[in-house]
């Protein structure tokens, strides 16, 4: 499966959900919801 990893500046962009946590929940809920504009948050790196 290939990752594809978007970074954007800009503080102004919305987003249809936000995930807090990259953990193995955080991770699985942004993947499902392919079809929407999907921020995920993680303070650590993700892997």
């Amino acid at each position: 499966m290939a990752t594809q990893l978007n970074v954007s500046t800009s503080a102004s962009q919305t987003y249809d959900v936000v995930v807090v946590g990259g953990g193995i929940a955080g991770l699985t809920v942004a993947y499902r919801l392919d079809n929407k504009n999907v921020l995920l948050l993680e303070k650590e790196l993700v892997a």
